[in-house]
């Protein structure tokens, strides 16, 4: 067998909490395009004369709302030729945002820098403070002990 037939026959194991993983995504993501996309059926009002004024507002407000529930979806296509035209604008003044940048990661490079030496050093400033904490509180804590025998063995006499 060739070097060339051993690499297509080689098999590929996938871990199954990947696989699994995958699929939980793709099923997300399917329910949720389905739910976004889904446009409900045409609300039934049933002629009733007898109801109540808490049911009839539902039903009133649930014909005022359905065309809003149709058109709903669609409300981006009148945007659709603004967001053309920043696209070109943006292309247009894509150069200048560029330089803007490049001036920006300049004048900034001093602070990151500091920042990040900062970020670096901050366990070493936690590790000392709480160990100058800890020697403050056993320090206080065996003076109070020295003064207490200091004070018993002078009432002793």
């Amino acid at each position: 067998m060739s070097s060339t037939q051993q690499r297509a026959h080689r098999r590929i194991d996938v871990p199954i909490g990947e696989s699994v993983a995958g699929i939980v995504t793709v099923a997300v993501i399917a329910i949720y395009a389905y739910a976004i996309y889904h446009v409900p059926e045409t609300p039934r009002v049933e002629g009733t004369t007898g109801g109540t004024a808490a049911g009839s507002l539902s039903r009133v407000l649930t014909i005022a709302v359905y065309p809003i529930r149709i058109a709903w979806p669609h409300v981006y296509l009148p945007f659709i030729p603004i967001a053309y035209v920043f696209s070109i604008l943006y292309n247009i003044v894509y150069p200048l945002v560029v330089v803007l940048q490049c001036i920006l990661y300049i004048v900034t490079w001093p602070s990151r820098i500091i920042y990040g030496i900062a970020s670096m050093l901050y366990p070493l400033y936690v590790f000392f403070g709480v160990a100058t904490l800890v020697g403050l509180a056993v320090g206080s804590g065996f003076a109070g002990v020295a003064h207490l025998v200091w004070f018993v063995a002078g009432a002793k006499g």
